[in-house]
Order: structure tokens, then sequence, then C-alpha cells
């Protein structure tokens, strides 16, 4: 065990940071034996070392108090190290950190240099001169040039009775002086011992002046990521990487990588189609064929595992159609005689068969199977229900003995099963189904060679489209950098990196990927150490959890920490195990819950795989291969929060808060598996946290407050249920914030100050600059000084330089030299420096404003939002720090400026909230990582942890592969498995690579559970769920946990847990906290009632007539709206389905609402009755791409075409096709093989717009394919007879139709969108599903019009129609849009609002225009039909694709007058 580490006085004490430590005293305890050093402190600062540390342990400040230690001690140059960690928020904490405890340093030593100015305290600081010898020389041994030979030195020691008694005078001194804080830090009482100890060889006066100059060049240490890191390498040594300067990171990869998976799967389609028809046969009508879409993930983590061997999948034997014929032929002329026998329940228990079995109780659906063999012949076995497949799967099973693992008959009854299996119809079926098999496992195969093609394309082409773009990812970069760094030039390069950066600091190594794992290997680990010198130079530390190793999902694998660790000797590892966030009972009860009541295992044993340690540890410490959690002892022994205090102290709490608050520091909150229970987990939970805020709990005597409350989720629609019932609830809840920190006030007056840095004599950016929130200038000020400047420029004559216009003119110019002071310092010591120096002080403050010498800091401040303002300046600072020291001056500018442009906010772009902020904290768990709250609420914990596969039926696996008995290494499988492999038990296994996956996803989903459960510092709660149903049981953590089995569906308390984990039930936790709840409302209404009845001699002012006035006479400003808009009013249940913009409504996803067809290859669907053209899932309609560019496209097409002249539909085609960066392959012939004789260079810049590459566009045979499609796919719209009118687009002459009819409606001054919910329920009654309901929405304009654009108004038989052209994907089938889909969709999207509107704007042009409309509007009106494009096949029977709504006219009445008029 470790001492305890106190805090230093300036750390930030904020429960937001796991790693803050607690400020205790040590005690003395000079009669015993000293506790060991923290490693902190006896960690040699040369040679390479791993520290694990267990959350909350004090990881940070051990890695800040190490980097002090070699700034100091070892006086190392900040530009030779370098300190990693995970993610760029630890990093900006880690850099504050290092200067926080860097300026503390300082202090001490400023206080202890005029302590020891004192002679009479050099006794006890310097025992080692008190002597005859040494005091000669004692006033001049403190001074920075005193020499002392070598025999005098190593005869001065000090022993450890005076180094101790030292030690107390100097805390007793400090805590006179209020430093005791400072001096109580085990990182600073060692150095000052250091120094005081070698005090000849190491001034105090220097270690002062060291100090200081480190402090001035901080900025000179790099801390930022391995990422980031990567990066800074390639630009610094580019002559040896290759590595070309201006690179930039990419923001457009994905369509890229998207437009690599399309080429491969379209050129697999046409190969298959071409050459292997029969197999294409196969593979489309069992719903095999793909698009790319599906190939997404295979390419993500091909790239997130981009070095990791793929495995080759082994395709088999071909197919043998002929004999697969023969077997279906043989199957489908037996009469089945011989098997009805056994369709008896009594004979087939005579012949012993299994009771329940499927082989026997399903024996008569061979009967369907024959049916489904005549009905879809070679692909029968996909369309087999149920029951029949039960069946059919056990068959294989009766063919086997008992001893060979056979199923279906009982022991003792063999010659029965012969018998069975000998009967002809059995035979017969058995060769179908071995045909079968082999044809499904053929086929899957096909489609595993095609996922690992791609993954193996993607990973080769990437980089050169990207590079050719002068753009990269991190991901490349690091590959890139590691491709450097191999072979014997790769060798001189990490020497040369040794050299200039000899110090590592590497944080978070349980989380690094392959790459990163590569690099610091090839740089650090492997170096051979022939050079003396530089081994003394080199230093690496290692520091990570691997408990905490979560981020398996990005790439991250904990078994490059654990291969990284195994080059350490176990005298170079340590460990911390004391935790200093968590109070004692709480870390006990954790203890217990991972099976680790007793320090059985020691913990160093534990880091360094001892294998008696390995063997005893339990099921229920294991988180993972060779990862245990260890008995961990605590630091804080007293508790902070009320009801876990003595029930004297609690005083007279409530039965209610009692029974919901058990005084446990681990509770669970259980809700029985109920399906009629009031309310869901995540309702329950926060009913319990309205309930603890309503029963006036204390945290350190204070009011215990939401934000002292985490709520961790795994998934964020667990959290927004929680958050949502909060709302309900009253109690204010905190989310982090999706506001891009580039789109703030700050960002834009950054960036403006950056520009004036580069360009000082641009007078309009420096105007900019000087009325930013920065230095906060009148437009007057600036106009003043602009004249100054210009003002006699030819007048000669002499003024008095005292007076204004010369005082504002050297201002000016003051102010110019200022930004080129700071641009100077931004080329030479980059960003950073620049930024500190502009931001020290403001030159344009000026005396009588009482502000000179102010910084911009404080300046800032002093705004009414100044809180907000300095929070985003600090976090743009934190990302320039990361981005900008390797690229420069303009290149940094441009990426900045292309990140306020961007619509994408990456998570560390997100603005951070104010401390100040208070509420819930909801957050999922990968973000808590390093945070702490008092009280953690855990939920989704209770679910399983996913099986490899079952997301997605394209998947690369992960797994080890066996290189020899003793070592495995990493690769990726295409394939669930190979007969080949082996599971761990050593049989054969077909899903071996899927097992090991799974196996992994368990693992990580305990360590997971793990970062949740250590989130918390005095109260932790852990929500759980019984389940209806035991499927997945053995993959739920909690359930091994609660010592359960893989039947359990409940979760119950076991025995050995029974005195440290409370248990409240749903029942009691719904009763007792909404009582809780209503006493609380009752004593705050009462209170309010008995201050209202106190007389109040305040004479309060009677602000109700002010308040009518301002109802009245308030202006509210004018505003437009549309059907977009008022859809963002729509109720919760349909609000996340709202469309936010006019151009791209068509993109809204109404896809998961809609019932979508299961049987897409029936005949019914394609070939609509035999009467139409075969319409597949491959077809133009389907596969045409999705989007809002492509839905514009298809309205544009619709509207500028002549619907009978078809010879020029390809010029508009290609024009709208190139306008909307949509693939080129859409366009004709002609206009790609104009393409075709460019230069490559023109053609890929040509490409790069729509992200295609050469390859998919340089097949002249092919070149007008889905161009022609697309033609194609247009006359069969026009072609298809319209509901309405029966007539179809084609029949429409241009004088009957007008298309894209815009309109702006005018409305009353109280229309309020609220009051269509009304008209609509009045008036269709009979049709509640059209109802819409518009939620009210509090805004500072009125609505005075409304606009839209109307598709097509045409009329035909003296009525007018409205039609509305929709490009929504609802599935790859006809029958997905047949009318009830469409309703759905209708529904979901709102559009029945929509199709109102254009009835009313129809309604009102036709009564300008025709002269008898009014009184016969019905006879005028026709229906609004909506044309869903994907949906139609003018051939067809069922009239897909098409939907009409015959608007009553007294609804579109109603909403007439609703809509109103505009009033002058």
């Amino acid at each position: 065990m470790f001492q305890t580490m106190p805090n230093n006085n300036n750390e930030n004490n904020n429960t937001h940071h796991s790693e803050a430590v607690e400020t205790t005293s040590r005690p003395h305890t000079h009669n015993q034996q000293p506790p060991q050093k923290l490693p902190a402190v006896r960690v040699p600062l040369n040679g390479k070392y791993l520290i694990e540390a267990s959350a909350g342990t004090g990881k940070t400040w051990t890695l800040t108090g190490i980097v002090l230690r070699l700034l100091i001690e070892a006086k190392r140059a900040p530009e030779h190290i370098i300190a990693t960690t995970f993610t760029r928020a630890a990093a900006a904490e880690m850099r504050e950190r290092i200067h926080a405890r860097l300026v503390d340093f300082y202090q001490l030593l400023q206080w202890l240099n005029k302590l020891q100015a004192n002679p009479e305290t050099h006794d006890i600081l310097y025992p080692q001169l008190i002597g005859n010898s040494a005091k000669q020389h004692k006033k001049t041994l403190i001074s920075a040039s005193h020499k002392i030979d070598d025999e005098v030195k190593s005869s001065i020691k000090v022993s450890p009775e005076q180094r101790q008694a030292r030690e107390v005078w100097l805390e007793r001194q400090a805590s006179l002086a209020g430093y005791a804080d400072l001096m109580t830090d085990p990182i600073n009482s060692h150095l000052l011992t250091y120094l005081l100890d070698n005090t000849e060889r190491y001034p105090f006066i220097e270690a002062i002046r060291r100090t200081a100059l480190v402090l001035t060049t901080l900025d000179k240490l790099f801390v930022g990521t391995l990422d980031s890191l990567s990066q800074k390498w390639l630009s610094e040594y580019s002559a040896e990487t290759g590595y070309q300067q201006g690179m930039q990171i990419s923001d457009h990869e994905q369509i890229v990588i998207e437009s690599i998976i399309h080429d491969k799967v379209r050129a697999f389609h046409s190969q298959m189609y071409h050459q292997q028809p029969e197999i294409y046969a196969l593979l489309q009508h069992t719903n095999r064929l793909t698009a790319p879409a599906d190939h997404l993930s295979v390419a993500q983590k091909s790239l997130q595992f981009i070095s990791t061997p793929i495995e080759t999948v082994e395709l088999g034997d071909a197919i043998d159609f002929e004999g697969y014929q023969q077997a279906l032929a043989r199957f489908k002329n037996c009469d089945l005689k011989d098997v009805e026998p056994y369709f008896d329940k009594d004979y087939r228990k005579a012949q012993g068969f299994t009771g329940n079995a499927s082989l026997g109780t399903k024996a008569d659906r061979i009967i369907s199977i024959q049916s489904a063999i005549q009905q879809y012949d070679m692909t029968f076995f996909e369309h087999l229900d149920t029951e029949a497949q039960k069946f059919y799967d056990a068959l294989p099973h009766a063919f086997l003995s008992k001893e060979e693992g056979g199923k279906g008959f009982n022991k003792g009854k063999e010659a029965e099963r012969l018998a069975f299996i000998n009967l002809e119809s059995i035979q017969a079926l058995k060769a179908l189904h071995d045909y079968a098999e082999h044809i499904e496992r053929y086929l899957d195969s096909l489609i595993e060679i095609l996922n690992r093609n791609i993954a193996l394309t993607v990973r080769d082409k990437l980089p050169a489209i990207l590079e050719a773009r002068r753009e990269t990812t991190f991901a490349l970069q690091m590959v890139r950098l590691n491709q450097a760094l191999s072979g014997k030039q790769g060798e001189r390069l990490a020497r040369y990196i040794r050299h200039h950066y000899p110090v590592a600091l590497i944080d978070e190594s349980q989380d690094i990927n392959g790459e990163q794992a590569r690099m610091i290997e090839r740089i650090y680990i492997n170096q051979d150490h022939k050079d003396a010198k530089e081994a003394s130079r080199s230093f690496l530390l290692l520091v990570g959890d691997p408990k905490q190793a979560i981020y398996g999902f990005r790439g991250g694998d904990v078994a490059n920490y654990n291969a990284m660790k195994a080059h350490f000797d176990n005298k170079n590892m340590m460990s911390l195990d004391v935790n200093r966030r968590s109070n004692e009972r709480l870390i006990t009860a954790l203890n217990h819950w991972f099976g680790r009541s007793n320090p059985t295992i020691n913990a160093e044993d534990m880091i360094t795989n001892d294998t008696s340690a390995s063997q005893s540890a339990d099921q229920l410490a294991q988180l993972g291969k060779s990862i245990y959690y260890q008995h961990i002892t605590a630091a804080n022994t007293n508790t902070r929060v009320s009801w876990q205090q003595p029930v004297i102290e609690q005083g007279m709490a409530s039965s209610d808060v009692v029974a919901i608050l058990p005084d446990s520091p681990v509770s669970v909150i259980h809700l029985p598996y109920n399906k009629e229970a009031k309310y869901n987990a995540c309702e329950l939970t926060a009913l319990h946290i309205a309930a603890l805020l309503a029963s006036q709990q204390t945290i350190e005597g204070r009011p215990l407050k939401p934000s002292d409350i985490g709520v961790l989720g795994r998934r964020k629609q667990e959290l927004k249920q929680v958050e949502d019932m909060l709302t309900k609830l009253g109690v204010p809840t905190l989310e982090t914030a999706e506001t891009n920190v580039f789109d703030t006030v700050i960002a834009a007056d950054l960036v403006a100050l950056l520009e004036a840095m580069l360009r000082p004599y641009r007078r309009d950016i420096i105007n900019r600059v000087l009325t930013s929130h920065l230095y906060q200038l009148s437009l007057d000020e600036v106009q003043a000084l602009m004249l100054s400047v210009d003002a006699d420029v030819n007048n000669t004559e002499v003024q008095n330089p005292d007076s204004e216009p010369v005082e504002l003119k050297q201002r000016y110019h003051d102010f110019q030299t200022y930004l080129k002071t700071a641009a100077n310092h931004w080329q030479h010591g980059g960003i950073l420096s620049a930024l500190h120096y502009v931001l020290a002080y403001n030159p344009m403050a000026t005396p009588k404003e009482g502000k000179q010498g102010q910084s911009l800091w404080v300046g800032l401040a002093g705004l009414e939002d100044g809180a907000r303002y300095l929070m985003d300046l600090r976090h743009l600072l934190d990302i320039l720090a990361q981005h900008g020291m390797h690229i420069g001056e303009h290149e940094l500018l441009a990426w900045y400026k292309k990140n306020m442009n961007s619509k994408h906010t990456p998570e560390w772009a997100k603005q951070q909230p104010l401390p100040t902020e208070s509420g819930v904290q909801l957050m999922t768990i990968h973000k808590s990582k390093g945070l702490e709250f008092p009280v953690v609420y855990v939920v989704g914990m209770d679910g399983a942890s996913p099986k490899a596969g079952s997301r997605n039926k394209h998947n690369l696996y992960l797994y080890d592969h066996d290189i020899d008995n003793e070592r495995t290494e990493r690769r990726l499988s295409a394939s669930a498995g190979q007969p080949h492999s082996k599971s761990a038990k050593g049989e054969l296994s077909l899903d071996y690579c899927a097992q090991f996956e799974t196996t992994e996803n368990y693992e990580e989903l305990r360590r997971l559970a793990y970062v949740a459960f250590t989130r918390a510092s005095e109260q932790l709660y852990i929500v759980l769920s019984d389940v209806y149903s035991s499927a997945g049981a053995e993959r739920k953590p909690i359930l091994k946990w609660l010592d359960g089995d893989n039947k359990d569906k409940a979760f119950t308390l076991p025995e050995r847990l029974q005195d440290q984990i409370g248990w409240v039930e749903y029942q009691t936790i719904e009763t007792a906290a909404e009582a809780v709840i209503t006493t609380n409302k009752q004593d705050a209404r009462a209170t309010h009632l008995s201050a209202k009845a106190t007389p109040n001699p305040i004479i309060r002012i009677d602000y109700q007539q002010a308040y009518d006035q301002l109802q009245h006479s308030y202006f509210k400003g004018w505003a437009k709206t549309s059907f977009t808009a008022l859809s963002r009013q729509l109720s919760e249940q349909s609000q996340a389905l709202a469309i936010f913009d006019d151009g791209i409504e068509d993109e809204l996803d109404i896809t998961d609402s809609i019932i979508v067809s299961e049987n897409n290859s029936s005949s019914a669907d394609q070939n609509d009755g035999g009467n139409g053209s075969i319409i597949t899932a491959d077809d133009i309609r389907f596969r045409f791409v999705k989007g809002a560019n492509a839905g514009t496209f298809l309205h544009q097409v619709f509207e500028k075409i002549d619907f009978n002249n078809k010879d020029k539909w390809t010029a508009i085609i290609d024009q709208g096709i190139r306008q909307y960066q949509l693939p080129l392959s859409y366009t004709s012939a002609e206009y790609q093989e104009r393409l075709q004789p460019q230069s490559t260079s023109d053609l890929e810049r040509e490409l790069a717009i729509t992200g295609e590459s050469i390859e998919s566009i340089a097949d002249n045979a092919s070149l007008a394919v889905a161009h022609d499609d697309l033609i194609a796919w247009v006359a069969d719209v026009l072609a298809a007879p319209l509901l309405a009118s029966g007539q179809p687009l084609q029949a429409l002459v241009p004088k009957q139709r007008i298309a894209e009819l815009g309109f702006n409606m005018g409305l009353a001054a109280g229309f309020t969108p609220e009051g269509i919910n009304d008209a609509f329920t009045e008036h269709l009654p009979d049709e509640p599903e059209k109802h819409i309901q518009l939620t009210s929405q509090y805004s500072d304009y009125i609505y005075r019009y409304l606009r839209g654009e109307i598709d097509l108004v045409y009329e035909y038989a003296g009525k007018y129609y409205v039609v509305d052209y929709k490009s929504n994907y609802l599935g790859n089938s006809l029958s997905n849009y047949n009318n009830e889909s469409l309703s759905a969709a209708m529904n979901k999207a709102g559009y029945w609002l929509q199709a109102a509107i254009y009835q009313v704007a129809l309604h009102r042009f036709l009564r300008l225009r025709l002269q008898n409309y009014e009184g016969n509007e019905t006879q005028y009106l026709g229906a609004v039909e909506y044309v869903f494009l994907r949906g139609i096949d003018s051939q067809g029977l069922h009239n897909y694709g098409r939907i009409q709504w015959q608007i009553p006219f007294a609804l579109v009445d109603a909403l007439d007058k609703l809509f109103g008029k505009p009033t002058p």
C-alpha cells in the first residue's frame, strides 16, 4: 500500500475530474517504519517503466508529478519531453495541471529561499554542513558559483533522522506561512529534499531560475494525443518519411470510402450477372445481393485495424447444378406415403422418437417442404415456414448415432433410427439438404470474399485518393509513420526521434490501437541501448489501466497493451491501488462485488501476471484475458452525504425517505418484470433522483444539488428517457452541448485576431479586431483612430505631442507593433506563444479608463457573458495547441476557417458547459471516463453484450491466430470461422472467430461496468430490470456478479453481498418517492403561503398595467413560415421526424414505421401478376442515390423536361447530375466520353466533386447503362396513370399544367399554428390518423406569410389537381409502396398537413382566376396526389407508388379562414 497522496492548494477539487486528489495531512508516525514511497517519487528518471493505475488512484497526479521531477530534478528541457493521452480534452487538462504544479512549486521555492536567507535556519536545512570542514564554507555554499571538491562532496551526507526532523520543521513553517498544502504534496516534498540534500551541486538560486525559465518555455513541451504526435513527427521529419507538407485532415473520407465500395459492389454484380448467371440468380432470390451501404462497417473496421492481416476465405467446391436439379426432382416425385405413419404421435413414440424433439413433432411439415420446392424450386430453403424449418434443421441429426452426437431418438432405438433414415423420402430430403447446405455455404463464402476484397481495396486506394487531394486521416498518418520506421532506415529515423525527444510519457495506454502500439515499440521499446549515453538520457513511462479498456469499437485493443507490457521487467512495473476518490464504505462494497473482499492477491503480483495470483483469481474479478480487479483500499474514511450518516446524525427522517435511501453506499434499484408497471427503468431512475433532491439531503453540510448527480448509460436512448422524465418532474438537467465552439462569438473574434497578426496593415481587419469582445472599442472610437491616422498627412504644421489626435495615432501604431510582435512569436514559438503574448495585456486600454496593463482575460471576465466567453476561449486555445504546433501560420488559419464553415461538429469541438451551470448530468459511460460525481446512477448495464455478427450480416471478426504453442497474432476474418479453426476447448468450430469476438465483447462490457461503478465518490445506484426471457443470459455480466446462471430471468442479491449492497424494489420507490415529492411540494406551498400571509412593510409596485400595455403594444417582427417550418412544431411523438430544411424533405427516414414485405422476391411483387416488367431489388429506382441532392435533382427533371420529347431529356439529366454532384455514371455516354480524353489530373478534379474513381467510368461498354436505366425510370413515371384523374403525366399537354407553382399566402396578424389542430380534428372526425398536433412555441415575431411551391398543378375535365413528387426510399420492392405503406409514410412525415396547405393555396389561386368559382368550389377542386417516384411501375396492376386525398372542402374553407388575410 502507498501513503496518502495529498493535493496541492491550487488543484481544482472539481468532482468532474477523476484524478482530483483530496487534500489531507499526512500523519507523522515517527516510531513506525515509514510507508513505501509513491511510484511518482520512487520511479527513476531514466529507463522504461509501467504503472497500472486503478480508477481514482491518482493517475494524472502521478503523471504530472513525474513531469515536474523531470523538469526540475532531472533538468530535462521541455522541448525534449512528450506526454500523450487519449483525448484532446484530457490533454488540455494535463497541460493545465503541469502548469499549475510548476507555479505552485515556484511559489514554494521562493518562500523557502526567503526562509533560508536567515542564517539561523541553516542548521536544520543543511545538517550536512554541521562539522568543522563544512562550516568554513557554510555562507558561500548556497551560492550558484561555489565549488567543492569531490572528497568533501562524498563525505557530506544527511542521515534519515536529520531528514525527517527537517521535514517536520518545514511542514510547521509552511503551515504558519500558509503553504501547508504545497509542502505536504509528496512531489514538492521530494524535490525540496533533493535540492536541500544536493545544494552544492544544485543551488536554490539555480532551481528558482530554472523553474522560472521552464514556466516561460512550457509551451514547447508536447502534450497531446498520439494521433497529433504522429502528425507532428511526419511534418518535422518529412524528408525521412516522404510526408507532403500542407496535408489536411480530410472531412470527406467517408464519401471516398463509399465510392470505392460502390465500384467494387457494382463490379461484383456485373461479373456474376454476365459470367455466372445461375449463381447471380441464386444470390438475387436468396436476398444475398448487397448494396454499398451494407459493406460500410467492413470498410471501417478494416481501417481501424489497418495493418492487421485479413484471412483468406475458402470458397469450396463449385455448385453441382445438375446434381442439385436431380435431387430436387427426386424429392418432388416422392409421394411421402412412407413417412405418413410418423405423423401419428403414438406411432412415433413406439418408434423411439424423443418426445418434444422437432424431428418427430414436426414430421408432418415435410409436406410443406415439398410444396415450397414446387413453388420456389432451387431457392426453396429461403421460403420455409417456421415449423417446416425446425424439421428441416433437425433432419441431419437423425443420421448420427447417439455416440456421434445424434438427436431425435431415445437411447436403445438404433434399429428404429436406421429404419427411419432409410426411408426413400427421408433419403431424398437428406440428399437435397446436403446440396442446399453446400449452396448456402458457397453463396455466403462469395459474399465473404467480396467483403474481404472491399476491405483490402479500401486500405489500398483510400490513401492514394486522399493524397491526390492533399488530404489524409489520422489513421493513415500513423501508418505512414510506421512505414518510415520499418527497416534499417526506420531504425535511423527512430534514433533521430529519440535524440530529439528522449522522454515519453504515454497515458491511457490500454486504449491504443495497433498502429500506435507499433510506433511506440519501434521508437522507445525496441531500442538496443548500444549507446550508453543515449540509454542514460531515454525515459519511457507507460501509464494505463487495462480494467478501463472500453474503446474496442474505435479500434482500441487491450491486447496491444498486454503485448507492450511483456517487454517490461517485473521490477520496472508498479501499481496504484489506494483510491482517493471514493469513500471507504463504497470501495469495500465494490471489493465484495468484484470478489475481492480481502487482499488475497498482492497488487504487485497481479500486475506482473504472477502465475499463482492469476490462478487464484475467480470469475468475479476477471475483466478480460489476464485482466483482474484487484483489492483496493480507500484513503477517504469519512462519508460526506447525510443519508449514510448514523441514525442519530441523520435526524428525524421520514419513513418514506428511509425506504428509498438505504444507507448502503452501493444500492440496486430493482424492477421486476411487469408489463403493467407505471414506470420503466429510466423513468423510475428519474423519479428516484427527484425524490432524493426533494428529501433535502446534504453533502458536506450543504444541500445536495442536481449537479452533484450523474446518470450514466450505455446508450443515448436510455439517457433521453431519463432526461424527459426529469424535465416532467421539474428537475434541471445538463447535457454536453451540441453547439460547435467554432460557431461562437469568441471563435469569430479569435479568427479576426489571427488574421490581424498575419496582416497588420489591413485596416478592415484591424477595425474588426478592435470592435471585438477582446478589445471592446466602439465604432466611434475606431473611427476616431482612423481619422487620426489619416489626418494631416500633408499638414506640415507642428502638433503638440500631447494632443489627442497624436495620442490616438500613436496608440494605433502601437497596436500594429503589438500585432507584428505576436506574429513573430507565432513564427518562432508557435501559436500558443503568440496568443499568450496578445492575451497578456491590452495595448488599447488607457490610464483614463483605469485599465492600463489589464489583460484581455480580465476584460472578457467583466462582460455580461464573460464566463461563457472565457470558457470558449480556453477551449479554442486547447484546440489550437493540439493542431497548431506542426503546421504553418497560414495553414492553421485556413484550417480554423474550415472548421468555422463546417456543418459537422466533432466531439472535441462541442462547446463545454460552464462550471456554474447546475443540473443532473447525463452522459454515456464512455464519455464519463475520467470524470467523477458524488452520486451516480447507472442504467442499461442489465443488458447483454452484443453477439458478434448479430447486428450486421457483413462483418470482419477480430480473433487470435495461433502462430505456435506460445505465440498468437491478431487477425481479421470475413467469415465467422473456418473448418480448420479451433475453439478454446479444442474441438473444431465453424464460428470460432465469431465466438472469439463475442467473448471479447462480453469482457469489454464487464470493463464498461467497472468504469461506470468507479465514477461515484459517495453513492452508487445500479438500476436493474428483470426480463421475460432468459435469452442472452450467458452474456450478461451483472447476472454473473449476482451469482445467477444462464437460465435466470430475474436478478436477486446473493448472500455474499447482502451486508454490503442495498436493495430497493420498484414498489417501494413508486410509492415512497411519489410521497416524498408530494410532501416537498406541500411544504414549499405552505412556506409560500405563510410568507404571503406575513405582513410585509415593503411597498411592491404593481406592474400589471405595464404588462397589459406590452401585450397590446409590444412590436413583433414579421416572418414567413412554410410546411417545413410548421413541422418543427409537431407534437413530441412526431417532433423527431420533422423536416428541418425545405430542400431535404425527401431525405426524411420514414421506413422504420412502415411494414416492409419480407417476401421481396414473390411473383406478385416483382412481376405484378405476370403482366408487367420484372422490377428487381437492384433496379435503378431502388439503387439510385438517396439524399437531399438526389431528391432535388429528380424534382428538377420533372419540372424541366418535355413530357413527350424524350430526345431532350439527356441534356437536362446531364446538367442536373453535374449541378447536384451526383455520380457521373448516371450521365450519358457522350458526356462521359468527353471526360475521358482529358488529362488525368483534370479528370481527377472532375471526379473529386462526386467522390468517384477513374475505374468506375473506365468501361466504355457500360458507360450509358445507368443513364439508360434512369431514362427508362422517368418514362415509366410519366406513363403511369394518376389515381385522381386516370391520366398519365405524359398525356397532359403543357397548357393544362403548371410546374413549380410558388405561393406566398398572406396570414392574419392573429394567426397561430396551433389552431390547425382543431380544424383537422373537427373536420376529419373519422380519420384520426390524419390529425395534426402542433405544439405552441413562443417567438418574438408573428407569421405574416405562408410560402411554398407545388410541384405540379394540372387541369382535367374541368377539375384542378395537385401533384407532389416524393423520392423517399421505403424499400427495394414495389410492395413497399402499396397504399398501406404510403399511408404510414404520410402519417409519419405529416404530409397530410402539407397537402392541406397546398389545397388552400390552390383554392385562393382559383378564387382569383375563375369567375364562377365561389359557391362551386367542389366542382373545381380535385384531389391532392402524392407520387412516390421509387414505387412507380406503369405496367403494374396495383397502382403502387401513388396515393390521393380528396380533401373535404369544409376543411379547406376552415383553414382558409384560420389563415385569414394580412392587415395593413
